[in-house]
């Protein structure tokens, strides 16, 4: 899940089933019984198929969920992230980095800076498609320290220039969680 409309998608869809949400945020539903019957199971597995969402269950890849529904987060936090990324992520999923890492990279296949990264290039080119802001008031939102470093880093994701990407504007944009 990766937006309030998921969150509500998902509270639905367990109520539907006669299923008492506890709690439900992005990427996770807690339900206020710990015990559901393999029928219960199958229900909401299948429901949550058809609205394009996957039922996890496994330790490691929930963890690699919660990872990169935290990154996300932190590519959109205004001004950029404050603090290490790999000391944000300790603090908020409670596990040592070196372990997020381990786990994040043997599901996803590629380390959690280069997701972050990604996740920032996107959100730099959703600002950039509004057409609202000059590169400069961008580079400040998405924490960059200056528009050269933010250009520098585009081109190197990207493959083309921040002017290019203008030119080509809307089409080269991914949804975010195929990035």
């Amino acid at each position: 899940m990766v937006c309030p409309r998921c969150v509500m998608t998902v509270r639905d869809i367990l109520t539907s089933l006669g299923l008492e949400p506890g709690d439900v945020g992005l990427g996770y539903a807690i339900l206020s019984s710990d015990t559901l019957s393999d029928s219960q199971w199958e229900a909401l597995a299948e429901r949550l198929r058809d609205v394009g969402f996957e039922l996890i269950t496994d330790r490691e890849v929930i963890v690699s969920e919660h990872i990169k529904t935290a990154v996300i987060g932190y590519a959109r936090t205004e001004g950029g992230l404050k603090i290490k990324l790999s000391t944000a992520l300790e603090e908020d999923l409670h596990i040592p980095y070196k372990q997020l890492s381990a786990i994040f990279s043997s599901h996803e296949q590629r380390t959690i800076e280069n997701y972050y990264i990604s996740q920032r290039i996107e959100y730099i080119k959703e600002l950039i498609s509004y057409n609202d802001l000059p590169l400069k008031e961008i580079a400040y939102l998405t924490g960059y320290s200056s528009v050269a470093y933010l250009s520098a880093q585009f081109r190197k994701v990207t493959g083309m220039t921040v002017s290019d990407f203008r030119s080509q504007l809307n089409s080269d944009r991914s949804p975010l969680t195929q990035v």
